[in-house]
């Protein structure tokens, strides 16, 4: 078996108590913030086709995108499946790269078409 947190082999779950604690929190902060994490994104996805509708610009793309990553930033919570294939520890890192790079994306576009 390996650790769920780290991904080192052990005989049990764990690996030591710092990360039963470590994954137990973080399981309270998906149950507390989940919501959250969708309504943001929501947000981020209506407000972006809200002002496709009315504009001609690529105003509503930074605000899908930059809105997506910025809520992954905040939020990075990944699939079971990629917690299982790469512990949670590095899932985590994951997601915030990944709206690292969404918040990246938005902010060349957005200097691209400005300048």
């Amino acid at each position: 078996m390996v650790c769920i947190y780290c991904k080192k082999e052990v005989p049990g779950d764990y690996c030591c108590e710092k990360h039963r604690e470590a994954c137990g929190r973080w399981l309270e902060h998906v149950e507390k913030w989940k919501y959250v994490f969708l309504a943001c994104l929501a947000i981020s996805l209506v407000a972006g086709l809200a002002l496709l509708a009315f504009t001609q610009s690529h105003f509503p793309f930074l605000v899908m995108i930059g809105g997506a990553g910025a809520t992954i930033l905040v939020f990075p919570f990944t699939t079971p499946e990629t917690a299982t294939a790469l512990g949670l520890r590095k899932s985590i890192a994951l997601g915030r790269w990944i709206g690292v790079a969404f918040v990246a994306v938005a902010a060349v576009d957005a200097l691209c078409r400005f300048v």
